[in-house]
C-alpha cells in the first residue's frame, strides 16, 4: 500500500533518492580550530577580543552559549549582570567554522568551546576607620 501523498508532494522523498544523491562527490579537506582560553572578565572592562583561527584560513563565528556575556565585532562585552545571579556567572563561548561546498570543498570543522568567569570585586568596610579595600 503507498502513502497517501500531501499536496504539492511529489514522488522524490528521503526513501527515493534523486540522482543528484549518485553523483561522485570529491573528498572535503579537513579543518581544525585553534581556539585560545579566555581570561576572566569583569563588568565594565574593555571588551576583550576573540582569537580562534581555522586551519583551512576561512573565517570563524561564534556563539555565546551560556553567560551574561555578548559577542561584538569579533569581541566579548558582559552585558548587565541580573540580579540574584550565583557569583562568579560561569560563562561558555563555542567558536565554528562551517566549511565550503563550492571549489575545492573543506568539511566543517569540530566546533571549539571555552568557559570563563566573570568577577565582580566585592566591597568590604573594614577597621575603625572604616577604610574600603577591594576583594576578588
Amino acid at each position: 500500500m503507498h502513502p497517501k501523498r500531501l499536496a504539492g508532494e511529489t514522488d522524490r522523498s528521503p526513501t527515493r533518492p534523486s540522482y543528484k544523491s549518485h553523483r561522485r562527490v570529491a573528498a572535503a579537506a579537513a579543518q581544525t580550530i585553534d581556539f585560545p582560553s579566555i581570561a576572566d572578565l569583569a563588568p565594565g572592562a574593555a571588551p576583550q577580543p576573540l582569537r580562534a583561527a581555522a586551519s583551512s584560513g576561512l573565517p570563524v563565528y561564534y556563539e555565546v552559549d551560556y553567560g551574561p556575556v555578548r559577542i561584538a565585532r569579533g569581541r566579548v562585552v558582559v552585558d548587565q549582570l541580573p540580579a540574584g545571579a550565583p557569583f562568579p556567572p560561569e560563562c561558555w563561548i563555542t567558536a565554528y567554522q562551517i566549511g565550503r561546498r563550492v571549489g575545492n570543498t573543506i568539511a566543517p570543522a569540530v566546533p571549539v568551546s571555552r568557559v570563563f568567569s566573570v568577577r565582580v570585586a566585592h566591597r568590604v568596610a573594614t577597621g575603625a576607620d572604616r577604610a574600603v579595600r577591594l576583594r576578588a
